[in-house]
């Protein structure tokens, strides 16, 4: 009769997996990020939008088992880039972060960005 035995690694194991996911978050904040800044279609010469995109943004997520990230504009001088976003009364609405978003966060992009971590 033979025996098998085996020594399981499961916490090493999550422990990649997070670590992997962790920076695929973040690596897709940035994508999103950098997306809208090169894509955004306001004119920079006018007196509002001259800074705002260096205010386009992302926040890391926290190491943790639930990586969360976000990206945006900055709340001090940022916030004019939410009336682009949404429009108002006597603003045109000029996107920038949806676009980059709907284009960065997929759920196979993910996926695509963890595995890839994991080699």
């Amino acid at each position: 009769m033979s025996k098998v035995t085996f020594e399981w690694h499961g916490e090493r194991l999550v422990e990649r997996v997070e670590h992997a996911a962790h920076a695929a978050v973040n690596d897709t904040v940035d994508e999103a990020r950098d997306d809208a800044k090169a894509t955004h279609t306001w004119n920079p010469s006018t007196r509002f939008l001259s800074d705002l995109e260096t205010q386009i943004v992302s926040e890391h997520a926290e190491p943790g088992p639930n990586p969360t990230a976000a990206f945006g504009y900055t709340r001090r001088k940022g916030f004019y880039g939410l009336f682009h976003e949404e429009s108002t009364v006597h603003e045109h609405e000029y996107p920038a972060l949806s676009p980059a978003a709907d284009r960065a966060f997929s759920k196979e992009k993910l996926v695509a960005k963890i595995k890839e971590k994991l080699k």
